[in-house]
């Protein structure tokens, strides 16, 4: 399958038994859902997941164990848990308003480490937000998923 009319892509990734993909394109403000074929790699049946809020752009996510997933909202300084039907189901507010990137982490895989940013803020921005840029980790009562890794060979250009 070839996409087309994507402006920013973003917030690639799987739900737990591997049969779903999620995908946001950010200008859009939609997170996007397919299902996949795990021996082939195809994907069908495209949902519209979630559609973000005016000034909120969702970046970067990771499914949980349960199978929810966590998005960061660019420009609204907020993680979003969402339920496997696309709804919300909690928030974190970030004390950054560019968040870009969520990941699990930790010995539980129950941290989240969020990324934020401080690109194009101004001045008057960056006063109000001292942490834009920083790195946020949160204790959760959730825990994450390892992320798979690459097993197969990197063809040569």
């Amino acid at each position: 399958m070839h996409l087309s009319g994507i402006a920013i892509s973003n917030s690639l990734c799987f739900s737990p038994d591997g049969r779903q993909l999620y995908f946001a394109d950010s200008p859009h403000r939609l997170i996007l859902r397919y299902d996949l074929d795990p021996g082939t790699g195809a994907l069908s049946n495209r949902q519209v997941f979630a559609r973000t809020p005016a000034g909120a752009y969702p970046d970067g996510s990771q499914v949980d164990a349960q199978g929810y997933l966590w998005n960061a909202h660019w420009g609204a300084g907020r993680i979003v848990r969402y339920a496997p039907d696309g709804s919300i189901s909690g928030a974190i507010e970030v004390p950054a308003s560019q968040v870009s990137c969520v990941a699990f982490g930790g010995r539980q895989l129950d941290l989240l480490f969020v990324t934020s940013a401080r690109v194009d803020l101004t001045p008057t921005q960056l006063a109000s937000e001292p942490n834009a840029g920083d790195l946020f980790i949160y204790r959760l009562d959730v825990k994450g998923l390892a992320d798979a890794r690459f097993s197969g060979t990197v063809p040569t250009l």
